[in-house]
């Protein structure tokens, strides 16, 4: 059994037609979300994007617990607008490190056995911690 040449040729014209193609999609695409992104009206969207595809990778983490989508970007919304942002300047390592530790410090994200911090915890004296304020153990009724 032998193979023809003008077989492989043929096969070889498809592949680059597919290849083509799926490039020129890709290129559509990237098109697309560069005019999406010079749309926004943040600076620095790349950032944003990233920033919000790191955070949404932790609500798959089935070790991990987090307040609701609208809480936690409102968290990141104002923490950006008061300075407090984030860069890709020293790589994606970096960068979820700090989204990591951000979240954590401002009781956004917890692990699955811990409790928030602004439930209601009773302390060592029978006082209750209820959203940084600390209650009286007694009953005032």
């Amino acid at each position: 059994m032998s193979i023809k040449i003008e077989s492989l040729d043929v096969l070889k014209a498809e592949q680059d037609i597919q290849d083509k193609t799926r490039m020129l999609d890709t290129l559509g695409q990237l098109n697309h979300i560069i005019t999406l992104f010079d749309e926004m009206s943040v600076g620095l969207a790349m950032v944003w994007l990233w920033t919000w595809d790191t955070i949404k990778n932790y609500y798959s983490d089935v070790d991990l617990v987090l307040k609701d989508e609208e809480t936690v970007f409102s968290a990141l919304w104002h923490a950006v607008r008061d300075g407090n942002g984030f860069s890709l300047e020293y790589g994606a390592e970096q960068h979820e490190e700090q989204v990591r530790d951000w979240m954590f410090e401002r009781d956004l994200m917890k692990y699955v056995d811990e409790p928030w911090e602004d439930e209601d915890e009773e302390e060592e004296d029978g006082s209750f911690q209820m959203g940084g304020a600390v209650v009286d153990g007694k009953d005032e009724d």
